[in-house]
């Protein structure tokens, strides 16, 4: 089980609580600009606050995008001596700007551009650094035979496909079928390939991921929407109402001591609210007013306000599978706060 890389979502202060909750296998940073990284100084500050990480993420993945192959070769040095443990190749984000600048899903279109990043990034790595790539299985429609072929044939170390194309952004249940998920595994049989294959799209709770891994033969499932807001989700517990309120809490000190102090805009954090409060019935109010918020003292006053809602009894335990007793999941030594950040 591994956790999707999210633009906006999956930030220093989100993956660290993940990791605390119920960390997954292995994570994946929001994907980083290879041209940013390169341009210049000021550039390259910018996109190093997306290369923040803490000790107890590892181990965890950094992702590029970006269409210039000698820029992902010359961006590989950069990533790998902050310390992460391989880097995936976004040729899948479906966003309009990064597509027309040639990156992400584009790749698609352009399957020889795509092999020589591949194999520019392998060149940079050396052995001990793996390259993954993480893609959808067709621009405007299904295409797996010839795209996942010019994929296989270079030989990534690990292949997380979306099953969905670039058209359907995210308005069609993804293609978990035989004819597409189990024609790439047995593509990859036939191929001879090492390649890892890692399925990605609506996987809603750690049951159904182990389904779909036994169905179908696949390496792993890649989970994205699955977590927002429920960082315990690879943990197969629900915290009880007063638990997530303390959760968000620490989210938000977390966030204030590796984002907030260098700069970064609370509506950032804000974000993750609507989500947080979705597993607590009769929050509406509260919820309304943390979107507004625009300090961490202005949230963690409303959300102390809630806790005292909770406690009076006006709103009930939710009865799940509770972690109210877990201070911690899986944190191998992690402590409460983000003081061994690497910068």
């Amino acid at each position: 089980m591994v956790s999707a890389p999210l633009a906006n979502v999956t930030d220093c202060a989100f993956r660290f609580m993940l990791a605390k909750y119920g960390k997954p296998d292995v994570m994946w940073t929001e994907f980083v600009s290879v041209d940013g990284l390169l341009h210049s100084p000021a550039s390259f500050e910018k996109q190093k606050v997306l290369l923040r990480f803490s000790p107890i993420e590892h181990p965890i993945v950094v992702q590029l995008f970006g269409k210039d192959p000698q820029k992902f070769y010359d961006a590989i040095p950069v990533v790998k001596s902050f310390g992460f443990d391989g880097v995936d190749i976004n040729m899948g984000c479906p966003d309009k700007v990064i597509c027309k600048n040639g990156g992400g899903a584009a790749l698609i279109k352009d399957m020889k551009l795509a092999q020589e990043i591949i194999k520019k990034c392998k060149m940079a790595a050396g052995d001990d650094f793996p390259v993954s790539v993480k893609t959808r299985i067709g621009y405007d429609q299904v295409e797996i035979e010839e795209w996942m072929e010019h994929l296989l044939d270079v030989e990534p170390a690990v292949l997380s496909v979306h099953l969905r194309t670039k058209k359907e952004m995210s308005a069609v249940p993804a293609k978990w079928d035989q004819q597409v998920i189990g024609k790439i595994v047995d593509m990859r049989r036939k191929a001879g390939s090492s390649t890892l294959i890692i399925g990605n799209g609506d996987v809603a709770s750690i049951d159904e991921a182990q389904q779909k891994i036994s169905t179908f033969g696949i390496d792993g499932v890649m989970v994205g929407r699955g977590f927002f807001g429920t960082p315990w989700f690879f943990s197969g517990g629900t915290p009880e109402e007063d638990k997530i309120v303390e959760i968000v809490q620490e989210h938000i000190q977390i966030w204030e001591q590796s984002l907030g102090q260098i700069g970064v805009p609370f509506h950032f954090m804000r974000k993750h609210f609507k989500s947080y409060l979705s597993h607590i019935p009769g929050s509406s109010s509260f919820r309304h007013q943390l979107m507004l918020s625009k300090t961490a003292q202005e949230a963690n006053s409303i959300l102390e306000e809630l806790k005292q809602f909770i406690h009076n009894g006006k709103i009930k335990g939710n009865n799940h599978n509770s972690l109210n007793s877990l201070d911690s999941h899986n944190t191998h030594g992690a402590t409460d706060t983000y003081d061994d950040i690497v910068q």
